[in-house]
């Protein structure tokens, strides 16, 4: 990997992390529903005239039921139960317990796709519902049933991003992948619509809530996307998805810096447990440097 698209890689941790904060301020004033309805409509918006700029056709082809199911799984269901679930967790938590992603990846894969899991995957989710034990029992906040449903809306959510992608894997083959952006969120706000404009905000946002829903739009949902092409074209989607490993430390790290959130040495121990589970289930190498260009 070259010197800049390895900056690049760092980035996009960063952008993606980045969205754990941005919705722990701007969910108490907004609301889950309304909250990401606005994110993923304004996201399509932007994407669309970026596509539109590049001279890029968007056309929507395949069946609308799987359009939905793609907005529902990877943007609707799971942005609505993180946003939940950071009125109740710090984003700093949350942002750990993402990283499952890759294990229910490879749980879906193998029951859905017929992949099979080896001694050595079985051990990586095994370490992997460890890790998620270690941050649940030892985390700083007293264990309570709201705490515990927020960290099972969390867990859901990872789940749902999971699903999502094993979904894409299934069913949109040779699609574009800005097209298949933009469906997504398309798709993702007409589902969210209706329970938007059932829970609207109870007052009317201030210009720091307008602002960090714009950096939710621009920071967290297009810039990353945009990154992510260029790194999947470049270095393959592999390489890509590494950032996995960079969301969780960019967000406990931003969760601590701008928000005073704490980070105990159990929260650091579930991290660890959760990556080392990660390579194992991925059997990634790690014995590679980063900055050497191919």
């Amino acid at each position: 990997m070259k010197l800049l698209d390895f900056c690049l890689l760092l980035l996009l941790g960063a952008l993606f992390a980045s969205g754990f904060l941005f919705i722990r301020i701007a969910v108490p004033v907004l609301g889950p529903f309304f909250l990401m309805d606005a994110r993923v409509i304004l996201a399509a918006l932007v994407l669309l005239s970026w596509a539109q700029f590049k001279g890029e056709k968007v056309r929507f082809t395949g069946k609308k039921r799987h359009w939905l199911a793609l907005g529902a799984f990877n943007a609707a269901i799971p942005f609505s139960l993180l946003a939940w679930a950071e009125l109740h967790i710090s984003s700093s938590l949350a942002a750990i317990l993402i990283a499952t992603m890759p294990l229910f990846t490879s749980i879906i894969s193998a029951v859905w796709l017929r992949e099979a899991i080896s001694f050595k995957k079985a051990c990586g989710l095994a370490l992997g519902l460890l890790g998620v034990a270690i941050l649940s029992g030892l985390s700083p906040v007293e264990l309570s049933l709201t705490h515990g449903l927020a960290i099972l809306a969390t867990l859901g959510t990872s789940f749902s991003y999971a699903f999502g992608g094993v979904y894409i894997k299934k069913y949109f083959q040779g699609v574009p992948r800005v097209t298949l952006t933009i469906g997504n969120f398309t798709s993702a706000g007409l589902l969210l619509l209706p329970f938007a404009l059932m829970n609207p905000p109870s007052v009317m946002p201030d210009l720091t809530t307008m602002a960090v829903v714009l950096g939710l739009v621009i920071i967290t949902s297009v810039f990353p996307y945009v990154i992510m092409f260029r790194l999947i074209e470049t270095n393959g989607t592999t390489t890509a998805a590494s950032v996995a490993f960079l969301i969780p430390a960019f967000g406990a790290l931003m969760g601590t810096v701008f928000l005073g959130e704490t980070i105990n040495l159990a929260m650091l121990l579930g991290m660890g447990v959760i990556f080392s589970s990660i390579v194992l289930v991925n059997n990634i190498n790690l014995g590679f440097n980063p900055l050497r260009a191919r």
